[in-house]
């Protein structure tokens, strides 16, 4: 903070400013800068779960009409965008029918990785993302 002070005393007298003014604005620079030094008196102790803020989309039953991202690592013909069709399944390039409505989004994870890793993919690692949710109005 004095070196801090310091740059901003050399900054004032390069302004050419009176001694009184200069002293003044370097008052209260401090006076800022010790209250934004200060310790919080209500700190954060812990970082707040997603869930708290909103429905998990692990919460949320996947449905016929709801659209999900697959990502499977090194993956790409397999990765993409999928919408879930009126059978409740999202017909997964290379992998075929994968059934997944009434299931959250880790369920359907573990069904598609299960799936892959029955000969079509060693050790998949396999995200699913909910993209856009069937609406309420169909």
């Amino acid at each position: 903070m004095l070196r801090c002070l310091s740059v901003v005393w050399g900054s004032m007298k390069r302004l050419d400013l009176s001694g009184r003014v200069a002293a003044i604005l370097l008052i209260v620079f401090s006076a800022v800068l010790v209250g934004c030094s200060g310790v919080d008196p209500d700190p954060i102790t812990s970082i707040p779960q997603v869930s708290s803020f909103a429905p998990s989309a692990n919460e949320y039953r996947l449905q016929q009409g709801d659209n999900v991202k697959v990502v499977v690592l090194g993956q790409q013909a397999i990765s993409g965008d999928y919408a879930i069709d009126d059978n409740g399944a999202i017909d997964v390039s290379n992998v075929g029918l994968v059934a997944v409505a009434g299931m959250t989004v880790k369920e359907a994870e573990t069904r598609l990785t299960e799936k892959l890793a029955s000969g079509i993919v060693e050790q998949p690692q396999v995200s699913v993302l909910l993209d856009t949710k069937q609406s309420a109005s169909q």
